[in-house]
């Protein structure tokens, strides 16, 4: 099964609606959805992954000089995980990653990260989940978030 991933504020001139409204109008349309957003990071060598949900943060550290484009599907393999554990039935995960929202979306298998988020985003959809991927621009402020710090020791 092929993932749902919602690109529309990709293409919205941002001259005319600031990041953070475009961004609250696309969450009204996932009014009745449970929010998880994932964010990677790395500073020098470090990398971490992390997803935020429910003002809970798990983060994971990968191993050094990991690309941040793993880091990312790492983060919403960590995404997937959380929904696997929850009974949470309808889900829209946030990602300000789009180069790894393409991968999922065109079914990018050869990709280890891409293949494992896909089987596993299939077996929550025919167990009766409803899971949509959406992509945010990065650094907008939403404070909802509140993004980790994640490479702090």
């Amino acid at each position: 099964m092929r993932p749902v991933v919602n690109f529309s504020l990709h293409g919205a001139d941002k001259a005319d609606i600031p990041a953070e409204h475009r961004f609250y109008e696309l969450c009204d349309q996932y009014m009745d959805y449970c929010r998880i957003y994932t964010d990677s990071s790395k500073v020098g060598e470090q990398v971490a992954s992390a997803v935020v949900y429910k003002g809970s943060t798990k983060s994971v550290w990968l191993p050094d000089l990991t690309s941040i484009f793993r880091a990312e599907l790492y983060a919403l393999f960590l995404a997937i995980d959380v929904i696997l554990r929850s009974k949470l039935e309808k889900i829209v995960i946030f990602s300000d990653s789009p180069s790894s929202l393409q991968a999922i979306r065109g079914f990018n298998i050869h990709n280890d990260l891409v293949q494992k988020f896909i089987k596993e985003y299939s077996v929550q959809t025919k167990q009766g989940k409803t899971i949509t991927l959406c992509w945010i621009p990065s650094h907008v402020g939403i404070p909802e978030m509140r993004r980790p710090t994640l490479l702090q020791k």
